[in-house]
């Protein structure tokens, strides 16, 4: 599937960065979870249907920092504090390939 094509490319594009980078710098996580969230299909819907697309709340749900200081995890939805799922979909993943998109079509994350 495409998601599985896109997937196996980041990866190899993450291995190959790490390959060139210091160890002790950070690089991003190399081997990610196989399903996509919904969102996801969603925006390859919007990619037929619109001329733009604005993505709002699209997060890789990983811990995060203010000011240099760890804040603990991005909330999983910013209407209430149940916590997320994260175990299956992989977020981080959903965030590259939305960052790709801005690249090739007329995208962008907010």
């Amino acid at each position: 599937t495409l998601w599985l094509k896109l997937k196996a490319l980041i990866e190899k594009n993450n291995r190959l960065r790490k390959q060139k980078e210091d160890k002790d710098s950070k690089v991003l996580r190399t081997i990610y979870k196989r399903k996509p969230m919904t969102g996801f299909f969603g925006v390859l819907l919007f990619l037929q249907l619109c001329d733009q697309i604005d993505l709002y709340g699209f997060s890789s749900y990983n811990r995060y920092e203010q000011d240099g200081a760890r804040k603990g995890k991005t909330p999983y939805h910013y209407f209430d504090s149940v916590p997320g799922a994260t175990k299956v979909h992989s977020f981080d993943l959903s965030l590259e390939v939305f960052k790709m998109m801005q690249l090739v079509h007329n995208v962008s994350l907010k």
